[in-house]
């Protein structure tokens, strides 16, 4: 038996079995206008491509835009109140800011997976519903002969908004309008395939729109893999569309340059892409461009590598610039780059890579500050606001959550420890926490257990004997009346438990039914909490056998007492816990 080293903020007294000026252009495929220029200098925010038919706009009640529930302040329920109220009444959003004038597809995605994010954590009705309108409408949105349309964000969004809302009728519009009309060769006016379709992305996003290409393309994979299908219109090759939508997003990251903008949020997409679609090894990147100087992503083939090359141009200041060439230039900090960030980073950290925490909480902390006093959100320090980028903002912040942190794998006789973690929080003044364990395999001790003083100072351990021989543990903590709310994560507290019996599984869990499992306090209001529970423990105080093979008898070599080359064998072994290894150390 071994006892590997315990990473990220697992602690376990256990034994563990177990072996510069650039001008952005967009294009309109269905007209086939010519690129239109849209900014000059500093570019402007990415949008989705395929999207950008404009819709026409319905009349909004009373002249103005819709009227959003819930609080105001700072903090996730006023960036997202502030969206709701730019959202156009046919359910979809402007190009613009604080107008309908020109609504347009191209920015609703984005805008609506924050408002998704955003409801996770508050709960806001209102949000879900603004989110559930742009839903319905992209149920209508449609190309001039008729058939559904769909930009290269679209097929992620519905697929979450079906998650969220238990709906299916969004995912599965997704799945057959788009993915199976690919596999066909039947979407859209040309009666494109799937590979016809990724050929028109990138040919689009070309010149100095190329480093766009992955960025596009970072949800494809996944939600092909959720709900699209092989490719039959090459059935020779046999490849599935959630490969060749990988595929191009490793294409995408082979003409990455640092020559034209938007590197960063580019690499940032590829990263976020081949970590939500599993691809933690990859082929590796065949970059002609030697992006970026000096930090080459070329011949790079695992998702832990590319991100520590965007984690090396994070600014001082905890956020990423527009392009790589920029990095700790004053004013030159970017609001979606550093959003996209975030997201490629955690989404690779949950792939194993890192851990970025401090690097995370940096980025949002900078995010924070980019909060104007209406909830939107700044495009740069001094600049605009813009919809898209405060929905992207809104979906990098993360839902909070209450987690549970446990050693993973067999235990052996001893004690463990639980840690209690608050994450992805902003604008909290408290907790609740509801606990249970299984008393007959463990033993709670109190006497060893630690609750953090901070963030929150003022603590009520509502702990009763009776409880704990019931299993039951209740938690709470809060700042003092008008003391400042915390924004950063928090280990809360760490809970010693002894081991009382083995050989089966248990668990430290949130309790269900009676009191509500916690609550987060936003401005003295509950606040939505998602409960991430201990995964299940194996106690374990049954030895690994072995059973050693033959005795070996060979000669010395010729002229020595030793011999080499001598193959010993192999023993047998076996345990209760998988992973047994055996190793000769003599």
């Amino acid at each position: 038996m071994k006892t590997p080293a315990l990473v990220l903020s697992i602690l376990a007294a256990v034994a563990l079995c177990a072996g510069t000026a650039w001008t952005a252009i967009t294009q309109d495929r269905a007209s086939g206008q010519a690129p239109v220029d849209i900014s000059a200098g500093r570019p402007a925010p990415a949008v989705p491509w395929g999207e950008a038919m404009p819709l026409p706009d319905k009349a909004r009640s009373g002249g103005g835009s819709r009227t959003a529930f819930g609080g105001s302040g700072s903090g996730i329920q006023s960036a997202a109140d502030h969206i709701v109220n730019q959202q156009c009444e046919n359910g979809g959003w402007s190009t613009g800011h604080a107008s309908c004038a020109s609504p347009s597809k191209s920015v609703s995605s984005p805008i609506a997976l924050g408002l998704l994010n955003a409801y996770e954590a508050t709960g806001d009705a209102a949000q879900l519903r603004s989110a559930t309108d742009d839903g319905d409408l992209d149920l209508t949105f449609v190309w001039g002969n008729g058939e559904f349309r769909f930009g290269s964000f679209t097929p992620a969004f519905l697929r979450e908004l079906s998650g969220v809302t238990a709906n299916p009728i969004y995912s599965d519009h997704a799945a057959i309008e788009f993915f199976d009309e690919l596999t066909a060769a039947t979407y859209g006016p040309k009666d494109e395939d799937t590979a016809a379709w990724i050929a028109g992305l990138q040919a689009a996003r070309s010149g100095t729109l190329i480093n766009l290409r992955p960025w596009d393309f970072q949800n494809l994979p996944w939600v092909a893999g959720e709900i699209g299908k092989a490719d039959s219109t090459t059935p020779a090759d046999g490849v599935s569309q959630q490969d060749r939508f990988r595929d191009a997003l490793l294409d995408g990251l082979d003409t990455l340059s640092a020559l034209v903008q938007l590197d960063l949020l580019g690499l940032a997409g590829g990263i976020r892409g081949l970590a939500l679609n599993g691809n933690t090894p990859f082929v590796a990147i065949a970059n002609a461009t030697d992006f970026p100087f000096p930090n080459e992503i070329n011949g790079i083939d695992n998702l832990c590598d590319l991100a520590a090359v965007l984690l090396a141009f994070q600014n001082l200041d905890g956020s990423w610039s527009w392009r790589s060439t920029l990095q700790d230039s004053p004013g030159d900090q970017d609001t979606q780059t550093t959003a996209y960030a975030v997201l490629a980073l955690s989404a690779a950290q949950d792939q194993g890579c890192g851990p970025y925490d401090t690097q995370i909480d940096d980025a949002r902390e900078w995010l924070w500050t980019m909060q104007d006093i209406d909830g939107g959100f700044f495009r740069f320090p001094g600049g605009s606001h813009s919809t898209v980028v405060e929905g992207e903002a809104l979906n990098a912040m993360g839902a909070p959550s209450l987690t549970l942190e446990v050693p993973a794998g067999c235990l052996s006789d001893t004690q463990i420890e639980v840690e209690l973690w608050m994450r992805n929080i902003t604008q909290v003044t408290g907790f609740q926490a509801f606990l249970e364990f299984n008393v007959f395999m463990l033993n709670y001790r109190g006497d060893l257990s630690t609750y953090t003083s901070t963030p929150f100072p003022l603590h009520i351990q509502d702990i009763t004997t009776a409880e704990v021989s019931a299993g039951q543990l209740n938690l709470d903590g809060s700042v003092a009346l008008g003391d400042p709310a915390t924004t950063t994560d928090a280990l809360l507290a760490t809970l010693v438990f002894d081991v009382v019996a083995d050989c089966g599984p248990t668990s430290v869990d949130f309790r269900t039914g009676g009191k509500f499992s916690s609550e987060l306090s936003f401005g003295g209001n509950p606040l939505a909490t998602t409960l991430v529970n201990s995964p299940s423990l194996t106690l374990d105080d049954t030895p690994p056998t072995i059973t050693c093979p033959a005795n070996v008898t060979v000669n010395t070599d010729a002229g020595l007492c030793t011999a080499t080359a001598v193959a010993l064998g192999t023993p047998t072994t076996g345990d209760n816990c998988p992973g047994e290894t055996a190793a000769n150390d003599g």
